[in-house]
């Protein structure tokens, strides 16, 4: 296991495999991040919307996940 920070609230995590800095965010900091970008493009780019749509759904799916492990 790789130990790795939240870039966001340095909430310490472990995955298998360390995941780009990028891609550095917990399961919370993760919804939070594309509810906002969905947000953004809700008055734009459809197409967008559609991508940061379905990303957001995994990222719930995640959360919701992560939380069922925990409890």
């Amino acid at each position: 296991m790789t130990k790795w920070k939240c870039v966001i609230c340095a909430r310490k995590m472990e995955t298998d495999v360390k995941p780009s800095l990028i891609e550095r965010l917990c399961a919370d900091c993760n919804v939070s991040h594309w509810t906002k970008v969905v947000d953004i493009y809700r008055t734009g780019d459809v197409e967008r919307l559609a991508e940061a749509e379905v990303k957001l759904r995994a990222a719930q799916k995640a959360l919701k996940k992560s939380r069922e492990v925990i409890q």
